[in-house]
């Protein structure tokens, strides 16, 4: 949870997420508003849905996650690289046997969790400069 709370400050600090979740506590110098946030919608979930459905979902979410950071990987230039493109290529295949893995209820819950947050992002920042 402390590692999804610092993408969560990043977002908030980007603006990709609201602001606030993006400032630092003056006094205690942690992203408190991220980790308070983070640590209510996880408690909302548990408290709300079985924990083995979740961890499916969130399985999802991680891999999309791998997904990207190993496509990323490959947009690098050789001098940019602390490793061969070799093993981005096999993260890349390992995440897709594990996206095979997960049930289709979790791949489908997923997929319409992520199209309907991006119509909604789109929404709400196309009226932003």
């Amino acid at each position: 949870m402390l590692g999804a709370s610092r993408v969560v400050f990043a977002m908030g600090e980007a603006r990709e997420l609201p602001h606030w979740l993006g400032t630092v506590n003056a006094r205690a110098r942690v992203p408190r508003n991220a980790v308070l946030v983070l640590g209510l919608v996880v408690i909302g979930l548990v408290a709300f849905f079985d924990l083995r459905s979740l961890l499916s979902v969130a399985s999802f979410f991680t891999l999309v996650w791998y997904t990207i950071t190993h496509f990323s990987a490959l947009q690098l230039r050789g001098n940019q690289r602390l490793t061969t493109p070799i093993l981005t290529w096999l993260g890349l295949i390992g995440c897709i046997i594990l996206f095979v893995s997960l049930p289709l209820w979790a791949i489908a819950t997923g997929l319409f969790s992520l199209v309907s947050f991006t119509g909604i992002r789109m929404l709400l920042r196309r009226d932003l400069p």
